[in-house]
């Protein structure tokens, strides 16, 4: 059971399905993420929420070899920066995942956006949810 989700980046249906939470602004176009009613392009109050595809693209990715102490994140782990897929591809977003190898992904390669558990060996802090990715299983690298 999900014990902590940030309700403005992630929702989950009862099912356990779940999405990333953005939005498009109905005056102007621009597309947000995470979701927020004001638009950082128009300064309109007309951003809509959507639900956010769960692929992308990597744009580019590193591997982390130190953290600051009280961590959640365990050295070395994979920083990537990533964009959706469109209609959405003017949004991206830094994720962590804790597979190292991941910082080996080249730059094009498709991804799928996972839901995973963060903080579980923590006794101080509640399970957290958030996203992560991993490479797709489809054509390896992007076209364009």
């Amino acid at each position: 059971m999900i014990d902590v989700v940030d309700p403005s980046r992630l929702a989950v249906e009862s099912d356990g399905d779940w999405w990333m939470l953005g939005g498009t602004c109905s005056a102007c176009g621009t597309n947000v993420f995470p979701y927020r009613p004001g638009c950082p392009a128009c300064s309109e109050l007309s951003v809509e929420q959507v639900k956010l595809p769960k692929t992308g693209v990597l744009v580019a990715a590193t591997t982390v070899h130190r953290t600051l102490p009280n961590s959640c994140m365990e050295a070395p782990y994979t920083v990537a920066k990533l964009a959706f897929e469109a209609p959405y591809d003017d949004i991206d977003l830094l994720v962590s995942a804790a597979d190292p190898s991941l910082g080996a992904v080249v730059a094009g390669t498709h991804i799928n956006f996972i839901l995973v558990a963060i903080c579980e060996d923590n006794p101080d802090i509640d399970v957290t949810y958030s996203y992560s990715f991993e490479p797709s299983l489809q054509s390896g690298r992007a076209h364009g």
